[in-house]
């Protein structure tokens, strides 16, 4: 605990995961539903707070999987762990490069499974 004006206050850590964001280079962003379902359920009952899903992008010349479009329809499931927040990482360049980059959202934010964007800046 940090010490402010003589009162103790409390700090809160939160602990991300990324293991489908970076297994996702390795996997073409696909996973088994199986696997998926297992490691949701153990981040479920405490190893993290935040599961990274993967990106959020409009571009590629090829076929990624779904852990790197993470649309909404597919991982409208994950709303059944409820102890988990889910994030996804936009690199800047791509949002520079779409005309709209809004639409890589929903309009309605509630209708999406993620609660956290995470945007990357290659300096």
């Amino acid at each position: 605990m940090k010490e402010k004006d003589n009162k103790k206050e409390k700090i809160n850590v939160f602990i991300l995961d990324c293991t489908f964001r970076d297994g996702g280079y390795y996997t073409n962003w696909i996973f088994k539903t199986e696997i998926i379902n297992e490691y949701l359920e153990i981040c479920n009952q405490g190893l993290c707070d935040i599961v990274e899903l993967g990106l959020r992008t409009s571009r590629s010349g090829e076929y990624l999987g779904p852990h790197a479009y993470t649309c909404p329809e597919y991982f409208k499931y994950c709303r059944d762990f409820r102890n988990l927040k889910y994030s996804v990482l936009v690199n800047w360049k791509d949002i520079c490069l779409v005309e709209y980059p809004e639409k890589l959202f929903l309009s309605k934010a509630e209708n999406d499974v993620i609660d956290i964007v995470r945007i990357a800046i290659k300096h």
